[in-house]
């Protein structure tokens, strides 16, 4: 469709091109904006492997196919489709259930209250949804975020404040002897279950979880001074709770990143026995092969090809998506590379919109990597642009040479010179940079309306004949690349 409609900018009269750039957002386009406009087609037809536009996944099979060695995957690695995912998946589980050990067996234990038969399935079925939990780090990760709290020793003046508050309480109406014989079982019980901390908790707050400001009736005798007597065994009580529920929450963390990294190997092998990578796999595969002692020679290869990289939906981009894209974008901010064209980073994303986040998305990673990514940019003296929400459109269509630059506008933290780089959480922008070739890649949203209608005025020229279908391992990686799935 993009070809389609350079191809009608190619012969459009000014008219119905000054029509269709509108419908981009250029304002009053001049003689030179029009001429770049209408070059755009033949720089596409000229494109070594043509205007590709890729998925991630479907990048990263490429980049994979290229570089099976260095890799490690077998060069005539298959990719499994989502039923023989889910098929492998499902006899991964049943193996490690049936086959089973004192591991697993305490890890069972340690949710199956929690679980039904049904359930454990189900609930190992979105462990291995989430593979990029496991492993130490993960478990490192969550100890350091649940941090059990200290839980001050019970003391002799605590037993007696208690047992002086179930004297006054046993004074008064039917709740109040019940509160006093909850006090009178605390103060005696060294080693309180779970059962006995929700239970005196009622003492000391409603059922809405509330805190009492008086404890016993409003005609008990002594009933105002009661709280006051109770403060410190209350914060105790509240203490002992955190600690106990972290520590539960710690137990069955363990427990279920044991069951789910014993059921993640035995799928491992069995996609290693059949050559087969699922789509976790190929951005796994991608990013450990960009990383290895090989990654300067597939840097190198990769930067001769990569000119722009499109992050589309950027909210539902997952951590190790966003750790793909730091890596292939890393030469993006350093100096001269292997290429001689400048390159550039657009990302469009809302994150209020994610929708991904069972798939491991994590919306905040996206102001995360935008500050990153405006860090690199602004220190490597390139220019970088975060498009408002009221930017419906993106810039007027740019060759990569542009000398002269519109100044920014006020307060803008802006270079000069160098390429421009737009990050859009909204849904809606553009980028352009300077250079010698290639196009601007265009909001997709705006990609799609202007391919889909003629321009105004008369009929479109008829398109060009279908370029030959891309062997499977091309010659030279794709100019983009998409986290859309």
């Amino acid at each position: 469709r993009i070809e389609r409609e350079l191809a009608g900018w190619a012969t459009a009269p000014d008219e119905e091109l000054d029509t269709a750039l509108a419908r981009l957002g250029a304002r009053a386009p001049d003689g030179e904006t029009k001429d770049r406009a209408r070059r755009l087609f033949a720089r596409t037809v000229d494109a070594p492997v043509g205007l590709r536009i890729d998925t991630i996944h479907a990048f990263c099979q490429g980049l994979l196919g290229r570089f099976p060695i260095e890799a490690g995957v077998s060069p005539w690695f298959q990719l499994a489709d989502e039923r023989e995912t889910q098929a492998r998946q499902a006899g991964a589980r049943d193996a490690v259930l049936e086959r089973r050990g004192e591991k697993i067996d305490e890890a069972i234990a340690e949710i199956a209250d929690n679980l039904s038969e049904y359930n454990i399935r189900a609930f190992i079925a979105e462990l291995l949804g989430n593979r990029s939990a496991f492993g130490p780090q993960a478990l490192a990760a969550l100890e350091a975020e649940l941090v059990l709290p200290d839980v001050p020793k019970r003391t002799k003046k605590g037993i007696k404040a208690l047992r002086a508050a179930a004297s006054v309480l046993a004074g008064g109406g039917v709740t109040d002897k019940q509160h006093a014989a909850r006090l009178r079982h605390w103060a005696k019980t060294d080693e309180p279950s779970n059962d006995d901390i929700e239970e005196i908790r009622k003492v000391f707050f409603k059922s809405d979880g509330e805190r009492r400001d008086r404890i016993g009736s409003a005609k008990l005798a002594g009933g105002e001074a009661l709280p006051g007597l109770l403060t410190d065994e209350r914060k105790r009580i509240e203490r002992l709770r955190e600690y106990r529920r972290i520590e539960a929450t710690l137990s069955a963390s363990r427990a279920a990143l044991a069951l789910g990294e014993a059921v993640d190997s035995e799928y491992r092998r069995s996609k290693g026995r059949a050559g087969l990578l699922d789509y976790d796999d190929l951005i796994e595969r991608a990013l450990s092969l960009l990383r290895t002692y090989s990654a300067a020679w597939v840097h190198y290869k990769l930067d001769r090809g990569i000119d722009h990289v499109l992050i589309d939906e950027a909210q539902d981009t997952g951590p190790t998506q966003w750790e793909l894209v730091g890596a292939l974008t890393q030469e993006f901010f350093a100096g001269e590379g292997a290429s001689e064209e400048t390159r550039t980073l657009f990302a469009v994303g809302d994150p209020k919109q994610s929708i991904f986040r069972f798939q491991g998305a994590e919306p905040k990673k996206f102001e995360e990597m935008r500050q990153r990514f405006e860090t690199r940019a602004l220190d490597a003296g390139r220019r970088w642009e975060n498009v408002p929400s009221s930017a419906r459109a993106p810039p007027a269509p740019r060759a990569r040479t542009d000398p002269a630059r519109a100044a920014a506008p006020p307060g803008r933290r802006t270079r000069p010179a160098g390429p421009r780089t737009g990050w859009d959480r909204t849904g809606a922008g553009g980028s352009s940079n300077s250079g010698t070739r290639g196009t601007n890649c265009q909001n997709d949203r705006n990609t799609r309306t202007a391919a889909s209608r003629p321009p105004a005025g008369g009929r479109r020229p008829a398109p060009p004949p279908p370029r030959p279908s891309s062997p499977a391992t091309p010659r030279t990686p794709p100019s983009s690349c998409s986290t859309r799935r």
